[in-house]
């Protein structure tokens, strides 16, 4: 990562392969970073950044990944909206409902066939594994639910699975193209590892291929076509299967 001091032409350069950054020096404990390859998925909407609060520049260590660590809540902003990722709270409920239903509806980019109800999804948010890691980004003004990523352990009681994780991820349909499927990967990644995951795996309809470009983006590498497994409103859907190591 790169961090500005203030001077603009006095970088402290702790370049890691996972992105730029920018700290102001406002004050000690505080300032604005972009973490992680935040351009590679707005592209047009590279202004991204994140909000640190209660941690020391001089305690970062070079290569690593301990600020991110250290993060509860990451704040971005860009040109078209601010949002912030954070773990799923149970208030979150009705708008992730409000975000899933008209990606459902459009039946091209999810395998589910009906709509959900509030109360369908504060069953699956009581039923979420321990172990299971469930970010959102939310909109710094209204506190809508804009995209939400979760891993879940691929089998549960069974030791020898217990480093595989699938993850999901949905984005508003009207929020694309603002960095925020990027930002939380990020965010997943890193606490996915602490959970214990060393391997995460992705199922994709293969009749959406922006999603497959996405997870590739993110490292992901195809390893197969699943043929006609999955049948969705009378129509069987093939599905390409993805993985990636986390570093």
């Amino acid at each position: 990562m790169v961090y500005n001091t203030g001077d603009q032409n006095r970088f402290i350069d702790l370049t890691t392969e996972h992105g730029v950054g920018n700290l102001s020096s406002e004050t000690p404990n505080s300032g604005l970073v972009r973490i992680g390859k935040v351009t590679a998925f707005t592209k047009d909407r590279a202004t991204c950044a994140t909000t640190l609060r209660g941690f020391e520049l001089e305690k970062l260590e070079w290569g690593s990944h301990r600020a991110a660590r250290q993060l509860k809540h990451w704040h971005y902003s860009g040109e078209a909206m601010e949002f912030s990722i954070r773990m799923v709270r149970a208030e979150d409920a009705e708008s992730i409902v409000e975000l899933l239903n008209p990606i459902i509806q459009a039946g091209t980019y999810t395998i589910m066939d009906e709509q959900l109800s509030v109360d369908d999804q504060i069953d699956f948010m009581r039923g979420f594994p321990k172990r299971g890691v469930f970010n959102v980004a939310v909109c710094n003004d209204s506190q809508k639910v804009l995209g939400l990523q979760d891993v879940q352990p691929i089998s549960i009681g069974v030791s020898a699975f217990r480093h595989v994780g699938e993850i999901s991820t949905f984005v508003s349909l009207a929020s694309h193209r603002n960095g925020i499927g990027g930002s939380l990967s990020h965010a997943t990644f890193i606490r996915a590892k602490e959970q214990g995951f060393l391997k995460l795996s992705a199922t994709i309809r293969a009749d959406n291929p922006q999603a497959v470009l996405f997870y590739q983006s993110l490292g992901f590498k195809v390893i197969g076509t699943a043929r006609k497994h999955a049948s969705v409103v009378g129509k069987y859907i093939d599905e390409i299967l993805m993985e990636k190591f986390i570093d």
